[in-house]
């Protein structure tokens, strides 16, 4: 799934311009809190797990609601936490 396919199903369920999601979406320190696959070239876009739409949603919601980006970031590490995403001492992967 592409952050454009993403942007189009949040701007469904939430009844707001897709556009303007996907421009928070691409914003470096938004995108960089979600977990996606590079694409097959540097210039190639990134494809992102179904999951990752529910990350998405989440961290929009935190950030309207007045959290920071290092809040977010501590939210977006407790969430793969709670998915698996670390190995045995705890550290993420």
């Amino acid at each position: 799934m592409r952050l454009s396919e993403i942007a189009d199903r949040l701007a469904s369920l939430e009844g707001r311009d897709a556009d303007e999601i996907h421009i928070r979406l691409r914003n470096p320190l938004f995108k960089g809190l979600l977990r996606g696959e590079s694409g097959r070239s540097r210039n190639s876009p990134a494809d992102y797990p179904a999951l990752e739409l529910i990350r998405a949603r989440l961290l929009m919601t935190m950030f309207d609601c007045g959290l920071s980006t290092a809040e977010l970031a501590l939210v977006g590490d407790m969430l793969n936490r709670r998915i698996g995403k670390s190995d045995a001492s705890g550290a993420l992967v």
